[in-house]
């Protein structure tokens, strides 16, 4: 039908929970979509309010109710792979390595999920342009950073007009205006929460409103029910959110093993309980990312430049329309489970105490104040980003990082039976090592099952000469050649195992989403 009217860029077929049938169709043309709209109506119904949306309802035709064809071969379908899907196919990789990137390929954010969040926010903005002609709707955030999970949110900023710009306008006509709030913040707050109903009353899908205006940055949550997707949007002048979601995609785009390991830790850190879907005082996956970066930038061949380098040639490229002059990396030789097990070594030894992460240079600096972790905001240099973090959550950050190389060490390779790999770093470890000044703790019996069921030894790596014995509540210190109590052999043994061992998407508006009304026997090829 579509096709039949214009011309259709691209179409892609996709099912929601509710198991109803869509088609976001994107036509070749503004032009194209507006006519295609002319051939819509509204429902006859009184109870319905009649708003225009290029979210259209395809009403079932009679003759082809019972119709077995397949899609037309130009329509894409799009299939996510279930949990039980996803950690069988990890399951057969042949190594650790090619486990990360099947995570990272399975995982992120699809076309189609890009997709359909560019449609929610520029619906939004279609919605505000009467009124204001020159309002902008833009996303940012994870969702087109590159580093963004399938199903995850999608952040939006509402701009209005720039004023400033109306200065250099010699006229004398000027539009009438209401006076607004002498409070910037205020002002927000109640333009907020005349949206809020605007989106709860008037455009359809938007449900669940939420206002949380008392926020320090006051911001709406919605989820858009026909498409599935949970909504925050603020309102602001300041472009900073969208700045550095430019600068992390870049830093995506240079260097092919980043997002792969940033996939790989957040998982690892979610199921570990390091990080939480609410905010609170825990790492953020937002601090986890940068994390990464720091860590890539500070490696020996310093694979990744410094974040104001990136940001100089961005300017560049905006203002003079100059070519972007950072070359991207080909890609290392090493293996990515060397440069996860390199991750968890680099941060295991750190020093958080004193320093502070610069990534705008790459290097650290003096921390400025008593944060337990101070990660600079490489927009905003003044901030730290990582401000909530507490010193517990961050000391759970730094055991989980040193009990993470010890799975490493020990279940690198593929086994036939059970978990292997980062399938068996992913599980929970109820019994976290604990941290014990500078050594490393660890659980002989749950490491190699030995018979010295009662024994906890506490060592140091490798050469160290005390070790902390306990038994029961007792404990002491003994030297390595002390084996009166057995446990000598335990730590030979112990020591013995250790030595054997693409251009995002552009914001476009040429695209509707039709609801199908059929059978399904339709949607089987």
């Amino acid at each position: 039908m579509c096709a039949d009217l214009a011309h259709v860029a691209k179409a892609i077929s996709f099912t929601m929970l509710s198991e109803r049938h869509y088609l976001l169709v994107e036509f070749g043309s503004t032009a194209a979509v507006n006519n295609f709209m002319e051939l819509a109506k509204h429902f006859d119904r009184s109870e319905m309010i009649p708003v225009r949306s290029r979210m259209l309802y395809l009403l079932p035709n009679s003759q082809f109710k019972h119709s077995q064809r397949p899609f037309p071969k130009q329509i894409q379908v799009e299939n996510v792979l279930s949990d039980q899907q996803l950690t069988d196919k990890i399951s057969q990789a042949k190594n650790v390595s090619q486990q990360m990137e099947i995570l990272y390929i399975e995982t992120r954010l699809t076309d189609l999920g890009t997709r359909l969040r560019y449609f929610i926010s520029s619906i939004l903005e279609d919605a505000l342009k009467g009124m204001f002609p020159l309002v902008q709707v833009e996303p940012f955030g994870s969702s087109f950073t590159g580093f963004g999970k399938n199903k995850c949110d999608l952040d939006m900023v509402l701009t209005f007009e720039d004023l400033a710009q109306n200065l250099v306008k010699k006229k004398r006509l000027m539009y009438l205006s209401k006076k607004c709030f002498s409070s910037d913040r205020m002002q927000t707050q109640r333009s907020l929460e005349t949206l809020a109903d605007i989106l709860k009353y008037f455009l359809p899908g938007c449900n669940n409103v939420q206002r949380i205006l008392q926020a320090r940055v006051p911001i709406i949550k919605f989820r858009h029910d026909i498409l599935g997707i949970d909504c925050d949007l603020s309102m602001s002048s300041n472009r900073s959110g969208i700045d550095m979601s430019e600068l992390l995609y870049v830093f995506g785009e240079l260097h092919p093993d980043l997002r792969p390991l940033v996939f790989t830790v957040r998982t690892w850190a979610r199921q570990q309980g390091i990080t939480n879907s609410t905010p609170g005082r825990w790492l953020s996956n937002f601090s986890l990312t940068l994390l990464a970066i720091f860590f890539m930038q500070r490696r020996k061949d310093a694979v990744l430049p410094p974040a104001s380098k990136i940001l100089i040639e961005l300017a560049k490229t905006k203002n003079c329309g100059t070519k972007f002059g950072i070359a991207r990396h080909p890609g290392s030789k090493e293996k990515l489970e060397d440069l996860l097990h390199e991750f968890f070594s680099f941060y295991e030894k750190f020093n958080f105490t004193d320093t502070k992460l610069s990534i705008l240079n790459a290097n650290v600096v003096k921390k400025p104040d008593f944060s337990p972790l101070y990660i600079e905001n490489c927009v905003e240099p003044e901030l730290n980003v990582s401000k909530n973090v507490s010193a517990d959550e961050l000391q759970r950050f730094v055991v989980g990082a040193r009990n993470a190389l010890w799975q490493m060490e020990c279940t690198t390779e593929r086994n036939s039976s059970g978990t292997w790999g980062i399938a068996k770093l992913f599980e929970h470890n109820e019994q976290p090592v604990p941290h014990l000044g500078s050594r490393v703790a660890f659980h002989v019996k749950k490491l190699f099952e030995s018979s010295a069921d009662k024994y906890t030894v506490q060592a140091e790596y490798a050469e160290r000469t005390k070790l902390e014995v306990q038994d029961g509540d007792e404990k002491a210190v003994v030297s390595k050649d002390f084996t009166d109590t057995g446990v000598e052999p335990v730590v030979s043994e112990l020591h013995e195992s250790r030595e054997n061992y693409t251009q995002a998407p552009k914001k476009e508006k040429r695209s509707i989403v039709l609801e199908v009304l059929v059978d399904a026997p339709v949607y089987n090829n």
